[in-house]
């Protein structure tokens, strides 16, 4: 039960949100509706707060998102990567 506290009071108290605007990477957040530890509405700002994020709200699933709706997750993830452009691997010198 210690552990289970010390961790919740971790999250809570975990705030990096100043720093979440400095991603230049693609974002993809993924997030369930029905999430009773971490509101939507956290993975809403995420995304808003990120430059070019894209947000998909899973509906009924819960906090374990990635668990729960494992193949949904796994196409979300492969459509997200595969929407970006091309990378061509720099050639080598042989």
């Amino acid at each position: 039960m210690d552990s289970y506290y010390g961790q919740a009071l971790a999250g809570s108290r975990f705030d990096d949100s100043a720093e979440v605007g400095r991603i230049s990477s693609p974002t993809l957040v993924i997030h369930g509706s029905e999430d009773r530890y971490v509101p939507p509405s956290n993975a809403r700002a995420l995304a808003e707060a990120i430059p070019n994020a894209r947000l998909r709200i899973l509906e009924g699933a819960g906090h374990l998102v990635f668990v729960e709706r494992a193949a949904e997750v796994n196409r979300e993830v492969i459509t997200f990567l595969s929407d970006g452009e091309p990378r061509v691997a720099p050639s080598s010198s042989v």
